[in-house]
């Protein structure tokens, strides 16, 4: 018998006292269980490294009625959260948990785990929007990612060079469905910039860099050109640009941050 999803959770989370020696014991000759701590530490990581900065959309009700039909919820379950389905008369109010509830550890019966699994499946999906609320990520930032089947494959804080103290910035590196690279990067800075905001990829020792393209909005999505190694060029760099039609970088850096390729 597997470990049960929540004891796995707490687990992915640093709360490894929540998991009997068997229990851990297990989840480190499972391979399955393994795999699902790795995916889920995987997600609070990625998720710890994501700030305010983020604009948050509101995912539309075709999107959550996926999420319902993905979580195996009824036709007739609502919240103001979960808008319910078109043509759903007199639907079953659903109070939403409070911030304490939910970032609260599930209690766990040991002598009882192996007797009220759910679906793996099913719960695994539910533990990832817990884990990702317990990281501090805004939830409809996760369903934007799973909507589009992206992978994330880096995240990492942008930081203010000295002549920008004070500015912010994230960058994430996503990879689709069709394996095309994104570059996904926002913004924060003390003062407004002057000229247009250009996002580099840098070598490491900056002898060598390209232009990814310019940020219209923070965030934004700039798609990482194919013939780019992102191993090579692993450096985020945004530049105020001036408006002067010359291609270089102005070398006028705002922020800049190294990606784990």
């Amino acid at each position: 018998m597997h470990t049960d999803p929540e004891v796995l959770a707490l687990v992915a989370l640093g709360e490894r006292e929540a998991a009997t020696a068997e229990e851990l014991d297990h989840i480190a000759h499972c391979d399955s269980c393994g795999r699902d701590v790795d995916e889920l530490e995987h997600l609070t990581s990625v998720g710890r490294t994501i700030s305010d900065h983020f604009t948050l959309e509101t995912p539309s009700p075709e999107v959550w009625n996926r999420i319902r039909a993905q979580l195996g919820f009824q036709d007739d379950f609502s919240s103001e959260l979960v808008p319910a389905p078109a043509g759903t008369t007199e639907p079953t109010e659903v109070t939403p948990a409070s911030p304490t509830e939910v970032g609260a550890a599930p209690a766990i019966d040991h002598g009882s785990s192996h007797t009220r699994r759910r679906p793996r499946r099913i719960v695994s999906l539910a533990l990832a929007a817990v884990l990702v609320l317990l990281a501090g990520v805004g939830g409809a930032v996760v369903w934007q990612r799973l909507r589009a089947g992206d992978t994330v494959v880096s995240a990492v804080p942008l930081n203010a060079l000295p002549e920008w103290a004070g500015a912010t910035g994230e960058a994430t590196l996503e990879q689709d469905a069709d394996g095309r690279r994104w570059l996904v990067v926002s913004m924060a800075t003390p003062r407004p910039v002057d000229g247009l905001q250009e996002v580099w990829l840098l070598k490491r020792d900056a002898t060598d860099m390209v232009s990814v393209g310019l940020m219209e909005e923070s965030p934004d999505r700039l798609l990482v050109p194919d013939e780019v190694d992102v191993s090579q060029f692993p450096v985020v760099d945004v530049s105020d640009e001036p408006l002067d039609g010359k291609p270089e970088h102005s070398g006028d850096s705002i922020v800049r941050g190294t990606l784990d390729v």
